[in-house]
């Protein structure tokens, strides 16, 4: 049984499961796939962030994957972001399209993701806040459900600030000094 086959097998029975490729199954870069125990399934390109859904709501998806011993032919749907506890999907995929899921494993994600990461785009996120998002009424909610003070970023949003989910942080805009 392959990979892809594995992640879809394990989706249908209801259990999670992360894995990533490494040299040994993928030549050309790493690919990571995951079941996310509550009905949807994906292989996701970590360098390109393209995604295609392999399981949707319970029910396998039409292969737009094609794995042999020698290689893993690839249609992509769409694109996929990591958007703090949230996994965001714009596909070309007729039951999906575009949406912000939650409840999938997206913290294991972010570390195994970040594993193969060039070190250029770690140093854009952490220079250039890359990965922040804006700290809407959804991502203030969701924070407050794991403790943080709606109040301070309420307020904090009001000033600018955005939350970092790779830092776990609210970043505030860079002060400019007087010319």
């Amino acid at each position: 049984m392959g990979t892809v086959e594995k992640i879809v097998q394990s989706e249908l029975s209801g259990h999670a499961l992360i894995v990533g490729t490494d040299s040994e199954t993928s030549t050309s870069q790493p690919f990571m796939l995951f079941a996310s125990g509550i009905g949807d399934a994906w292989l996701l390109d970590p360098l390109g962030h393209r995604a295609v859904c392999l399981v949707w709501r319970g029910e396998r998806q039409s292969s737009t994957v094609r794995e042999t011993s020698e290689r893993l032919e690839i249609q992509w749907e769409g694109s996929y972001e990591l958007l703090g506890e949230f996994f965001s999907v714009d596909l070309d995929h007729p039951l999906i399209g575009r949406r912000t899921i939650g409840g999938y494993p997206v913290e294991q994600l972010r570390k195994l993701l970040h594993s193969v990461q060039p070190v250029e785009r770690t140093i854009d996120q952490v220079i250039e806040q890359n990965d922040a998002v804006e700290l809407s009424p959804e991502i203030v909610a969701q924070l407050t459900r794991t403790g943080w003070s709606a109040e301070q970023l309420t307020k904090a949003a009001r000033q600018g600030a955005r939350y970092s989910p790779s830092r776990d942080s609210v970043l505030f805009p860079a002060m400019v000094g007087p010319e």
